[in-house]
């Protein structure tokens, strides 16, 4: 599964280019509060950094999609994620914010300077607790 939308690909490009390991795109987490039949998902993220990034767009500002977000960020926060919304903002500055958040905690999580499929992960859903 590919990015989204060109708004994703951008930040996963401006990730990488400043020598930080290609993010896994639409990154699942199976969490039974949220839904018992389909995953919270992140635009992208590190699944063994516990990393989760969301791109809120314009359509995120309707209090449905508010609602649906804070139920997702929460989901990924059970599972022992930490969580970074991007916005339009940051895209304009160059993702630099966000960069260094994911640095910092890229470093917290040890040394992930390999791709995330060199650790065995490809991007897809973990499985459901049981």
């Amino acid at each position: 599964m590919g990015a989204h939308s060109p708004k994703e690909t951008r930040l996963r490009l401006a990730l990488t280019a400043v020598g930080l390991p290609e993010p896994a795109l639409q990154l699942e987490a199976w969490d039974p509060e949220f839904s018992l039949h389909h995953p919270a998902t992140a635009d992208l993220g590190y699944r063994q950094a516990r990393v989760a990034l969301h791109y809120d767009g314009g359509h995120h500002g309707a209090d449905r999609q508010i609602d649906l977000d804070v139920q997702r960020n929460a989901a990924f926060e059970r599972r022992g994620y930490r969580n970074i919304t991007v916005s339009s903002s940051d895209a304009r500055r160059g993702f630099t914010r966000v960069i260094v958040e994911v640095r910092r905690h890229l470093g917290d999580a040890g040394d992930l300077s390999r791709k995330e499929s060199e650790w065995g992960v490809n991007g897809t859903s973990e499985r459901p607790l049981t």
